[in-house]
């Protein structure tokens, strides 16, 4: 199986590796290394929700550097401790980019750890990482300018209306049949989410972020002079499908997206009336030509997708 040639990991793993490449941006030496002197350190948790250990010695040496030289006459390990749980922010990360207001759970190593630690040098001595911050993913990378995301595509759907047709309906449909659309609109959606309004002008579409809420529809009879009694058909024949009539379709990116909302126009596509695309629950099933019946608009199939049954 693939999972034995690949490498191995965990969640806590993996935020090590991005906060090592944090530091690394930030110009902040660190390395691994043992605990020293693990008898007299202490381990504990932040508010920030990252754990480490620091060494009682060098924090007191830095803290109290006068009264350190009497530690061993005066201050013994359990003396020193209580006076690192008694302060309000024992220590000072900031320069390093951790943030704490407050510590808890802190207690003496007991007993010698071997493991080596991820070690930031502070102003109050070696800081080892037992747990690092959550680091997001944008602080991370050196470029800080980047717009990668702005190339990313997105497919603007121009939808002229909607309508809604049952199961027992839609699975009669062919070449010929004119469906009528139920509720004229011209909105723009990209993955089923609905942004705003075009109005085609001069070839164009014109976009506007005037959009307050989706599109309901409630209607029947979409198939144009069907005479199907209701009461006949199963309840399966009797599922509401959403149908959708899309005039176009145009891929674009986030950036150009945006600009198409401050004014920016796209071309429509030529001869758009003899391509509109039907699609059912945002799948297209049907191509046509756009009509007037009745004054009513409609669609007269052209041509039916073929799906393969699975």
């Amino acid at each position: 199986m693939i999972c034995r040639y690949i490498r191995h990991t965990d969640f806590q793993s993996l935020n090590f590796e991005v906060f090592e490449r944090y530091l690394a941006t930030q110009d902040i030496e660190n390395s691994y290394s043992h605990l020293v002197d693990s008898s007299f350190c202490v381990e504990f948790h932040t508010d920030n929700n990252w754990h480490g250990i620091i060494s009682l010695k060098q924090w007191f040496e830095h803290a109290l550097p006068t009264k350190s030289v009497l530690t061993n006459y005066f201050w013994d390990t359990d003396s020193v401790f209580e006076l690192f749980k008694n302060c309000k922010k024992p220590f000072n990360v900031v320069d390093i980019s951790l943030e704490y207001e407050n510590l808890s759970q802190c207690k003496l190593i007991s007993e010698d750890k071997l493991s080596m630690y991820l070690t930031i040098r502070t102003p109050s001595g070696n800081l080892w990482i037992t747990k690092p911050p959550i680091v997001e993913g944008a602080k991370v990378s050196k470029n800080k300018g980047s717009t990668f995301i702005n190339a990313v595509p997105i497919t603007l759907t121009f939808i002229m209306g909607v309508s809604e047709i049952s199961i027992g309906l839609i699975n009669k449909l062919s070449i010929g049949d004119a469906v009528i659309i139920s509720k004229s609109c011209q909105k723009i959606a990209s993955s089923n989410v609905y942004l705003g309004s075009y109005l085609i002008r001069e070839g164009n579409m014109e976009i506007k972020n005037d959009l307050k809420e989706g599109l309901n529809v409630n209607c029947s009879n979409t198939i144009f002079n069907d005479s199907e009694n209701a009461l006949n058909i199963s309840l399966r024949k009797k599922i509401p499908i959403s149908l959708s009539f899309i005039l176009q379709t145009s891929v674009t990116n986030l950036a150009e997206l945006e600009s198409l909302f401050q004014g920016k126009v796209l071309p429509c596509s030529d001869d758009f009336e003899k391509n509109i695309a039907i699609q059912a629950n945002c799948v297209t099933i049907a191509h046509g030509e756009l009509v007037w019946i009745d004054d009513t608009p409609a669609v007269v199939i052209k041509k039916l997708e073929e799906f393969n049954a699975s």
